[in-house]
């Protein structure tokens, strides 16, 4: 029960992660095609259109580091919660959990 809970966990997080990708890339693609592809703003400044079309991947890369941080603190107690008899049962549920995510 505890590792279906935790493998719950690790969904749920990795679920976050993609559709809050998604919503920047889908934003950093929006934001590109209104002030380069279809200059829909000519009075706009050639420099402000730069930064913020690099907002929504400042947010991108940002959101990938809050989530990176936060997953592994959580996949670090997992294991731990789910009480293992063997260090090494331990460290590969660990393993198994961080490499889940980080790929």
């Amino acid at each position: 029960v505890k590792q279906a809970v935790s493998l719950l966990i690790t969904v749920i997080v990795f679920v976050l992660l993609i559709a809050t990708s998604y919503s920047l890339l889908k934003l950093d693609y929006a934001t590109k095609e209104a002030f380069i592809t279809n200059n829909e703003y000519p009075n706009v400044p050639d420099f402000i259109k730069t930064m913020l079309v690099l907002i929504p991947e400042i947010f991108l890369s940002a959101t990938i580091i809050v989530f990176d941080t936060v997953y592994t603190s959580i996949a670090e107690k997992l294991p731990s919660w789910e009480n293992y008899r063997f260090i090494n049962t331990h460290d590969n549920a660990l393993i198994a959990k961080l490499i889940f995510f980080r790929l």
